[in-house]
């Protein structure tokens, strides 16, 4: 092998090592092993990035018509930590109608206690 082959493939691994196929071995069991759950898992990451990518999210004057409040009554909540606000664009923030959703489910259970 020249200087410029040895170059354009990269460093061999020794190939009569015995760790080395020992390894080999054991990342190919590994992988044959763990691969239905790492497929699984990628087709969930793929699937939460499409479907969920940019979530609707309202200004705090509607999200306080959408619960019965006002965009006053919306910012106590958010500063007291009932709501988590969401940058829109700059400095204008806005509610996830996923939140909203949220804790109107969360005030009904209090309030059937």
């Amino acid at each position: 092998m020249t200087k410029s082959e040895a170059r354009r493939n990269g460093p061999q691994a020794p190939v009569h090592s015995g760790t080395a196929v020992v390894e080999r071995r054991m990342m190919e069991q590994l992988r044959l092993a763990f691969a239905p759950q790492i497929r699984a898992l990628i087709k969930e990451v793929i699937a939460d990035e499409t479907v969920g990518s940019a979530p609707l999210i309202v200004d705090y004057a509607e999200a306080g018509r959408l619960i019965g409040t006002t965009y006053e009554g919306v910012r106590k909540l958010v500063r007291k930590g009932m709501l988590t606000a969401v940058s829109r664009s700059g400095r204008y923030r806005g509610i996830a109608i996923s939140e909203l959703k949220d804790y109107i489910e969360r005030r009904r259970l209090v309030a059937n206690e």
